[in-house]
């Protein structure tokens, strides 16, 4: 698969696609609903990047020791 097609599989790509599609449909049936279409897709692509897991770790305390230790290992 090429690079290209690749880049349509993330989840900003598949989401604003869906967007362009209910924006289209929604033009076919009157521009009020363009409107309400475009108010819902905003409020979709914000529950996205809300709810969306970053793959950072929450910060763990460290004793001293064990701040000690990791820095022997490394030296």
């Amino acid at each position: 698969m090429s690079r290209t097609l690749a880049s349509l599989k993330s989840p900003t790509a598949q989401l604003l696609s869906a967007i362009g599609g209910c924006v289209g449909g929604a033009a076919l049936i009157g521009w009020w609903m363009v409107g309400i279409v475009l108010m819902l897709g905003s409020v979709a692509w914000g529950a996205d990047a809300w709810f969306r897991d970053d793959g950072r770790r929450a910060p763990v305390d460290h004793s001293h020791a064990d701040v000690i230790e990791r820095y022997r290992r490394a030296a």
